[in-house]
């Protein structure tokens, strides 16, 4: 329970205080100072390093005999006695604050009413403590005392995280976290409660970050270290799941904290102890007599002491066990599975209604209950939905609803798969779609508005110039020593914005968000007889809250007349096959032939073979590490063309999207294009060291002289930040930009093109939230750029790259690179993209001939299959109006500029024969991490 947190809270007499060895020690302490908060917090932390709290009760019990309006003796025998069960604490904690009240002591009244509204909230019963909540805020403004301040937050955060609203605990718990060097115990919790937030978030690395930093503070409080130790068990789980961790080493945290728990005596604190370890011990074990003996004893514990996050968990996971090991006799999973979603919805949790919802819908699907199962899954999938709308900002929003996608991957599966009844093709793709690119969706839906001037804003403002004076000093050369502080400087300016836009965002919240997914048959209904859409699912296991063997990955294939489903390997493996070509294909010796072939067998045969005769076009709809896929270099066979010798390839975020931009078809642009190329920025070249990008130049002038007249060609210092902010974007039918590119997939908010400045006040960094601001409705946008169109894969959202930037900025395609490319292959491919792009065709036609003009000219696949089509690939930014003699003329313009760059293609040969390992050599990114290869001779 949260106010079970008020046990430990009040142990902050200093972070020096030695424990109390006595109880004696402890009415010296009372006499010697009867009205002082430490003295009778002395009994409070004498139960915790005792490990007995009776002691303690019956001397307060004994306090009140004699004295019973005494509040301090109530508040802290309400504090001892808050997880016993029964309704005294919250009775005490009511005389307390009335006590204090009396007395006119503000800071006692405070801390009684902050665990009277804890209390009440633990047993769903938040709206009947209204009033205290808000008295207890008018009473810590008016104390000066940073520690009290501190645990109102901490208690705001907690009731933030109960209600599904991770923006406002996050915010809270930062705030408790940065004022919380008075006591040992409030950072102890505000770490505790920050990597809670980011575990939901799905940033699992930030969350063992928190739990080993709480863990080393606690190292003299074998209690509370000994919880920290079960968090952190449960974040190496995390990890391990993910591949980033080896999975003994998640293995001997969770023994590790057991053996704590137990020694220590913490049956369970909140959301940890003895009991939730014992769970995760259990998913450890499996559906054996072990691990249901230890699920039963946690649930033991859970049902003794009304803990009810134990009374959820290990009722679901006991079902779940149980059902494994017997699926012929449902009765009691059923049962536990109902007691679970009944407990979790009175305490108002979604995210456990919905887990138990989806276990009872594996439980009834196993069983062959079709309807109930199809009703449960359905509910559980409500559940989270309205979970995700308690998240006002969209970074956090998709980060949260990420963390859950994998449930409408499970739903969608079961609902394709036939092995259980007949498919539901339209109910499948439904799921599928439901989660797909959502929150990208919003924020296209959404109308970028200018709102007032407001405190907030102007404090943003200041946030992101910080941001960016920090950022052009690690630009700088001679800041190694630094360093290190301007990135812990960097890291707490962004997590301070991170706050400013969820408040913005709850101040505007209020609009609709929600959309309604297209139905199969709207799209079949979009599609042209010459198009097809292939849309796949990739599943990945859960880990062991749901069950692991009936998760499925697809392909769906739908044409106007048709739709079928077939089954694919699931997302650990093709995530090994994608890493496996993409570095066959960096050999650039055709070693990558049979891996195409695989990975076309395993993904393309068999829908390709069901295409109708009349197919031409493909629209492919990615999912989790197929967005990584270069699917232009699949081939039938070895030996055999690539996919465009038979089809023409673009990538769509979500058929949701791709139903948008057929329905709206852009407004004519005034001009062709505007370039911008091979900027000049003398802080990043030399700390990065960049290279100039000569090509860059060349393909540049090519797109600007073929497109026709009224385009502009921007290179060195004039192709800036700053100009990309200031000029009208919407006049060009085509944005294009030849710069090398930063990409973090650690931190994908720095991610960034390298651009010049352009002003005092830019620094050069073109970074998602700025892409996003800008104003490229319907146009298309060419990114000549390293990795500008993959980054951290976010699941149900895809990649969090620079080309979802600009479609958050409103273009209706996007050009972009998955990998390092070359700057003299980039611009041959890009060349050749723009002299068919001249003469009419649809962006994925001008890109499917680019790409077979260069197979016939005997380019390896990495000079023509990075680069994808992203978005409406049947987008015409921009009609042919050049007449043949325009054209010869142009190509005069073309071949003078080229020629100016000779120099730098003498110097580009000699690059080009060093070897692919000195290419790809290491280099540290400004931030000062690896953030990707080399492409200081590339983009």
């Amino acid at each position: 329970m949260i106010a079970a947190a008020a046990l430990g809270l009040l142990a902050i007499v200093s972070m020096v205080d030695p424990s109390p060895r006595s109880r004696a020690a402890c009415d010296a302490a009372v006499r010697a100072e009867p009205r002082s908060f430490a003295a009778w917090n002395c009994y409070v932390r004498l139960a915790w390093v005792k490990h007995d709290w009776r002691p303690s009760a019956a001397r307060l019990e004994a306090v009140l005999a004699h004295d019973p309006r005494n509040p301090r003796a109530q508040l802290y025998l309400g504090v001892l006695l808050n997880d016993k069960g029964g309704d005294r604490s919250e009775r005490l904690f009511r005389a307390a604050a009335a006590g204090f009240a009396a007395e006119g002591e503000l800071g006692g009244e405070a801390r009684a009413r902050i665990f009277l509204h804890a209390t009440l909230c633990d047993d769903g019963r938040c709206d009947e403590a209204a009033f205290d909540e808000a008295r207890a805020d008018a009473l810590v403004s008016q104390v000066d005392d940073r520690n009290l301040a501190a645990i109102a937050r901490y208690f705001k955060g907690a009731q933030a995280w109960r209600e599904g609203d991770l923006g406002r605990a996050l915010g809270h718990y930062q705030a408790a976290r940065a004022a919380s060097d008075v006591s040992w115990w409030s950072a102890h919790r505000a770490l505790d409660g920050l990597a809670e937030v980011y575990s939901a978030l799905g940033r699992h690395r930030e969350a063992y970050e928190a739990y080993r930093e709480e863990v080393d503070l606690l190292a003299g409080e074998p209690y509370f270290q000994a919880l920290a130790r079960g968090g952190l068990a449960a974040a190496a789980v995390r990890l391990a799941e993910a591949e980033e961790l080896p999975q003994a080493e998640a293995d001997r945290l969770i023994a590790e904290a057991l053996s704590a728990q137990e020694r220590a005596g913490v049956r369970h604190y909140i959301r940890e102890g003895e009991g939730s370890t014992r769970l995760l011990y259990a998913r450890r074990l499996g559906a054996t007599e072990a691990g249901i003996a230890q699920a039963r004893q946690a649930l033991a514990v859970g049902d003794q002491d009304r803990h009810a996050p134990l009374q959820i968990a290990a009722r679901r996971l006991l079902a779940r066990l149980l059902a494994e090991r017997d699926s012929g006799h449902p009765a009691e999973p059923l049962r536990l599975l109902a007691e679970s979603i009944a407990r979790a919805l009175q305490v108002g949790s979604r995210s456990e209604a919905a887990r138990g919802l989806l276990v009872r819908a594996w439980v009834q699907r196993r069983e062959g209950a079709r309807a109930q199962f199809i009703q449960d899954a359905l509910g559980a999938l409500e559940e989270l939905d309205r979970l995700r709308e308690l998240q006002p900002e969209p970074t956090l929003r998709a980060s949260s609803a990420s963390e859950h996608a994998s449930a409408y991957q499970l739903v969608g599966g079961w609902l394709l798969d036939p092995s259980r009844g007949p498919p539901d093709l339209p109910l499948g793709f439904a799921t599928m779609e439901r989660m797909r690119a959502r929150v990208l969706r919003e924020q296209l839906e959404a109308e970028k508005t200018h709102p007032p001037p407001s405190p907030l804003q102007g404090e943003r403002a200041s946030t992101l110039a910080s941001i960016t004076r920090v950022q052009r000093r690690l630009l700088r050369e001679g800041l190694q020593a630094d360093r290190s502080a301007l990135l812990a400087e960097l890291q707490r300016l962004e997590r301070r914005d991170e706050a400013l836009r969820d408040e913005l965002a709850r101040q505007a919240a209020g609009g609709q968000r929600a959309q309604l997914t297209p139905t199969l048959r709207e799209v079949q209904d979009a599609l042209a007889d010459d198009q097809a859409m292939l849309l796949f699912q990739t599943w990945s296991p859960l880990g062991a809250e749901v069950p692991l063997e009936d998760g499925s990955s697809w392909a769906l294939l739908v044409e106007r007349g048709q739709a079928q489903a077939f089954r694919i390997p699931d997302a650990p493996r093709l995530q090994r096959s994608v890493r496996v070509l993409s570095a066959l294909i960096e050999r650039r010796d055709q070693a990558e032939s049979a891996g195409a072939a695989r990975l076309h067998r395993e993904l393309l045969a068999a829908p390709l073979a069901a295409l109708s005769s009349a197919v031409r076009r493909l629209v492919i709809v990615p999912d989790g590490p197929l967005h990584r896929l270069a699917f232009d270099a699949l081939r039938v066979a070895e030996g055999s063309p690539p996919l465009p010798a038979l089809l023409r390839v673009s990538l769509a975020p979500s058929a949701a999207l791709w139903l948008r931009w057929q329905r709206s078809p852009p407004a004519p642009a005034a001009a062709p294009v505007l370039a911008l190329a091979d900027p000049e920025s003398r802080e990043s070249a030399s700390t990065l060291g960049l290279s100039a990008l000569p090509h860059g130049r060349a393909e540049a002038a090519f797109a600007v002289a073929h497109l026709g007249s009224g385009s502009r060609l921007e290179v060195g210092a004039r192709a800036s930040e700053r100009l990309l902010k200031t000029e009208d974007l919407r006049s060009f039918g085509v944005l294009h930009i030849a710069a090398h590119a930063l990409v973090d997939d650690d931190h994908p908010e720095r991610s960034a093109v390298l651009l010049a400045p352009g002003g005092q006040d830019e620094d050069g960094l073109l970074q998602l939230r700025e892409v996003a601001a800008l104003d490229l409705s319907g146009r298309l946008v060419v990114l000549g750029a390293c990795r500008s169109s993959t980054g951290a894969i976010l699941l149900g959202e895809g990649a969090l790259s620079l080309s979802r930037a600009f479609f958050q900025a409103g273009a209706q395609a996007v050009v972009g690179a998955l990998w390092e490319v070359r700057d003299d292959e980039a611009s041959a491919l890009l060349t050749a993209f723009y002299r068919h792009l001249a003469e009419g065709r649809s962006v994925a036609e001008a890109m499917q001939r680019a790409r077979l003009d260069r197979v016939r000219e005997g380019a390896p696949a990495a000079a023509w299959a990075g680069f994808t089509v992203l978005g409406d690939g049947d987008l015409v930014p921009w009609r042919a109006r050049t007449r043949p003699w325009g054209r010869a003329a142009a190509a005069g313009v073309v071949a003078v500029a080229v020629a100016s760059f000779g120099l730098a293609l003498l110097w580009l040969r000699r690059v080009h024969r060093r070897g692919v390992r000195e290419r790809f050599r290491d280099r540290r990114s400004p931030y000062g991490r690896h953030a990707g290869p080399d492409c200081s001779e590339d983009r």
